[in-house]
This record gives structure tokens, C-alpha cells and sequence, in this order.
């Protein structure tokens, strides 16, 4: 049974006051996160300097991530509501810095599988250590966790009940570690998906490995086995992220904005077709030296 924390989670000094943007936090710290947000009037770094000493505002606005704070979209977005879609796109942009500070920095020392994180909820990182060596198997592993932990963020992901939760992670946080990989290659003007440290994904050596990773690509039939309910909040969400997606090709492309929209959704059906590439690689190589064991996060 979780403990309700009698402090701010954020500042960990006032009293707690309630639950604000889904997060047991004061009335300054929910403030501050609003104004933050709203007003997109600085961003976060991942690594405190000395000058800050964890206190400074943007190890604070930091901090209100990391812990799950979240403006929830209320409904639709349309050509009248651009500040509110600025403010979650503000929100989405400060979640992908904690996600990937997690993934450079951080670890989960334990070996977690999909049930016990519906149950528990979101996992602990700890610091990793500058000399601990990272695999293949811990890197699978920290981008499929941090994965998920990004999908936690989402309060209609979070607030399902853990049946329905367990299906939705086990058969998503593939895709999702998939996108942030592209994204990263994008960024680094890279022409092939990496790890953070410049390692190949999928090494040129995978025999034996092949098996593990095959359990790693999800089941889309099971989706089909979610409640109605926790169907009906996923379509609900699904229409509002998707009226964001469209409001921003229209704002950022003018009248390609339509065509652009398009193009985007269209990133749905490649990551399939990755999906594919990489467990018809993963069956097809043959010349692994040192066979690779997956945690239990991919077993299904």
C-alpha cells in the first residue's frame, strides 16, 4: 500500500496541501509549476551546478517534473486555444529532458517486471555510478524503463486500473523507447538508431540473443483485452493529443500544415515496419560470441 507523504514531494519542506497536477505537492510549488509552464519562462538543466545547490528555479521547475507534474489537457485543442497547447507542449519538452537525464545518468539497480510496475507504480532511479559498464542488455533495459516511466507521467496512463494499465505498457513502451532512439539519431545527426553512448542497438555479434530479443516486440492483440473504460479514456486522450498534433503542423507549417499533420501520423506505420526489421535482424544474425540474457521487463 502506498504511503501518502505528509510533505511536499517537490520541496520536501511545506505541508502537504493536496494532490496538484498529480502530484501531493504545497500551494507554492503548485504556483511555481503553473507559472512555469504557462509562462514558459525558463528551462530545466540535468545537472545542478555549484552554484545552484539544488536550489535554484530551474533544478525546482526540474524537480516538479521528475515527480510527475502534469498539466492535463481538459478537452480538444482548436485555433482559440494556442497558449494552452503552448503550455503542454512546454510540459511534454521539460518531460523529455528528465526522460533522457534518466537515461544518461541513472539506473534501476533491481530487475523489475511490466506486472510489478503496474502495481508499484513508477519506478526509483538511483545515480549511476561513472564505472559501472553498460551492454547491450542494460542499455534494452534503461531505455525500455525510462520508457515507461515517461509513459507514467501521463495521468490517463497512471490512473488506470493495473490490469488495464499492464496491457497498455507491456504492448506501447517498445514504440515509445523506439521513438526516443529516432529522436536521439535525429539529433546527433546520426543514419542509424544508437544508445546514448554511440553503441550499436543491435550489435554486429547477436546469435543466441535472438530469442530474447524477439519477446521484446509487443502483441498488439492484446490491447484488444483492455476494459471499456479504459478504452473509452484512451480514445478520449487520443482525440486531444491528436487535435495538439494537428493545431501545431497548422501553426509551425501554415498551409502545409494538413500534408504535414499526415506525414506524422505516418511515423505510426514505420515504427511497425521497424519493428519488424529488428526481429527479422535479431532471427537472422548468426555469429554472437557472448550471448546476451534480457531482463524480465520484455518478458511477456
Amino acid at each position: 500500500m502506498n504511503v501518502v507523504p505528509r510533505v511536499c514531494t517537490v520541496c520536501e519542506r511545506h505541508q502537504k496541501i493536496g494532490n496538484y497536477y498529480g502530484v501531493p505537492t504545497c500551494c507554492a510549488c503548485k504556483m511555481f509549476f503553473k507559472r512555469a509552464i504557462a509562462d514558459n519562462e525558463m528551462t530545466s538543466h540535468t545537472e545542478p551546478t555549484k552554484s545552484c545547490r539544488g536550489q535554484c528555479r530551474e533544478c525546482r521547475l526540474f524537480r516538479c517534473v521528475e515527480k510527475g507534474m502534469f498539466i492535463i489537457p481538459e478537452s480538444t485543442f482548436n485555433v482559440n486555444t494556442y497558449d494552452k497547447l503552448t503550455s503542454l507542449l512546454v510540459n511534454l519538452e521539460h518531460m523529455h529532458v528528465v526522460r533522457n537525464n534518466k537515461l544518461e545518468t541513472m539506473h534501476i539497480f533491481s530487475n523489475p517486471s511490466i506486472e510489478e510496475i503496474a502495481w508499484r507504480g513508477r519506478p526509483k532511479f538511483e545515480k549511476r555510478p561513472k564505472d559501472m559498464t553498460m551492454d547491450v542488455t542494460e542499455w534494452s533495459f534503461m531505455c525500455g524503463i525510462t520508457a515507461i516511466d515517461y509513459a507514467l507521467n501521463f495521468p490517463h496512463i497512471a490512473g488506470l486500473a493495473v490490469d488495464d494499465r499492464k496491457l497498455i505498457l507491456r504492448n506501447s513502451f517498445f514504440y515509445l523507447a523506439l521513438l526516443s532512439d529516432a529522436l536521439r539519431a535525429v539529433t546527433n545527426k546520426q543514419d542509424c538508431l544508437s544508445f546514448p553512448d554511440g553503441s550499436d542497438i543491435i550489435p554486429p555479434n547477436t546469435d543466441e540473443v535472438s530469442d530474447d530479443l524477439k519477446k521484446t516486440y509487443p502483441d498488439n492483440s492484446a490491447v484488444a483485452d483492455i476494459s471499456p473504460a479504459a478504452r473509452k479514456s484512451l480514445e478520449t486522450n487520443q482525440q486531444i493529443y491528436t487535435s495538439a498534433l494537428f493545431q501545431l503542423c497548422q501553426a509551425k507549417n501554415g498551409a502545409s500544415g494538413p500534408s504535414r499533420f499526415v506525414d506524422l501520423l505516418s511515423l505510426c506505420h514505420k515504427l511497425e515496419n521497424t519493428q519488424a526489421c529488428f526481429g527479422y535482424l535479431a532471427m537472422t544474425c548468426a555469429q554472437n560470441r557472448n550471448p546476451v540474457c534480457m531482463k524480465k521487463l520484455f518478458d511477456h
